[in-house]
């Protein structure tokens, strides 16, 4: 799986599970989103992206809570 960090110039620049950074041609990602490969192309998968966003959001939650 690959978590999308940025957008530049129509290609989004992504991280994989090693850190490594890969550069994919945009098709309506945003920054976040978290992508699964589906033979030769890369689908936002929207189950894994709310989840993520959640742990973060809980995890900002947290340090702030006082």
């Amino acid at each position: 799986m690959l978590s999308v960090d940025r957008i530049e110039e129509g290609i989004a620049i992504c991280i994989d599970e090693d850190g490594n950074e890969i550069k994919i041609k945009n098709k309506g990602f945003h920054e976040g989103d978290v992508l699964k490969k589906i033979g030769k192309n890369f689908i936002a998968d929207k189950v894994e992206t709310d989840k993520k966003r959640e742990k973060i959001f809980n995890l900002q939650e947290s340090l702030f809570d006082e």
